[in-house]
């Protein structure tokens, strides 16, 4: 876990070193003493708990019915520690409380199939976005399970699956559907001075929204050879590797608060080859009366998430 996923690696840290000093401190005291093993498990289970259950709780709450394996797997780490204490019994008595919890996890898999996998208390994950580019517009609908809901099928065509609506969100596979284009005024980057320094091309250009949306990226493709990048004068730290894997290679930089006059960026590449840069920009909401529909057809059970559903334009520029 510390080598894959640092941010996760006291899931399982915490209880191993609560295991190894509870099975050294049990080793050392039942020479001595006579010590049953009920201790050396139940300090590590409580750890173990008090690590896992607070994960195990929110897990669903964060990502939805897609962490139900991976909740099952945590509660199942926290509780393992308890697992010798059944191995003491006597004859077949030592299989009772093995055969027991598997029963249990038999008659609770069963429930669990046939309940509804979301309820209006516990909605699933489904976003609807609008995009528009040079003319031509589409909705997309992205969900957290990889099926769409038969309402929203109905109110428009549909891919039959879901694909990479953007080259850069190879993770985030979409439902695409045509729409008619809203005339939206494409996002800009407005190149001000070009230098040359070294190696080194700098271009200072202004990023801007004609249309007034909050938010906007930079993205940058996996050959753009950049030096450095910085907004308004501050250095922007190029992207953990992680980070760069998530978006299929691309380099994404983006402006939470986008003023209406823009920001100025400056961006140093590396060699003379032009780079293509897709330009995006992003606001609340959906545009009517399509919008409303689909909206309307989402089903009680679904919910947006994360930014909500929203409405790109892009444009392409080459620097």
């Amino acid at each position: 876990l510390a080598a894959t996923l640092p941010g996760a690696s006291q899931v399982g840290a915490l209880p191993a070193i609560a295991s190894g000093a509870a099975g050294i401190g049990w080793a050392v005291a039942r020479r001595r003493h006579d010590v049953g093993p009920a201790v050396a498990a139940l300090v590590p289970a409580l750890v173990s708990g008090a690590v896992v259950f607070p994960l195990a709780y929110l897990l669903p709450h964060l990502l939805g019915v897609a962490s139900a394996a991976g909740t099952a797997a945590l509660v199942s780490l926290a509780v393992v520690p308890l697992a010798p204490l059944a191995a003491g019994g006597p004859g077949r008595a030592r299989f009772v409380p093995a055969a027991a919890l598997a029963a249990a996890g038999v008659a609770l898999v069963a429930v669990q199939a046939v309940l509804p996998h979301a309820t209006p208390d516990a909605p699933e994950r489904v976003t609807i976005a609008f995009h528009e580019e040079a003319g031509q517009a589409r909705w997309l609908v992205e969900t957290e399970t990889g099926r769409l809901p038969p309402s929203l099928r109905a109110a428009a065509p549909f891919s039959a699956e879901p694909t990479r609506p953007f080259e850069w969100s190879p993770n985030r596979p979409a439902f695409v559907a045509p729409a008619v284009p809203r005339g939206l005024a494409a996002p800009r980057l407005e190149v001000l001075d070009v230098a040359r320094e070294g190696g080194l091309r700098r271009i200072r250009a202004r990023l801007s929204s004609p249309r007034g949306a909050p938010r906007a990226y930079l993205v940058f493709p996996p050959a753009a050879d950049l030096a450095s990048f910085a907004m308004e004068g501050v250095a922007v730290p190029a992207p953990a590797p992680k980070v760069t894997r998530w978006w299929g290679g691309h380099r994404v930089h983006a402006c939470a608060g986008l003023p209406p006059g823009g920001v100025e960026i400056e961006v140093a590449l590396r060699g003379d080859a032009r780079v293509s840069v897709l330009v995006v920009d992003e606001s609340p909401g959906l545009p009517p009366p399509d919008g409303e529909r689909l909206r309307a057809a989402r089903p009680p059970t679904a919910a947006p998430s994360q930014q909500g559903d929203s409405t790109y334009a892009t444009a392409r520029v080459r620097l």
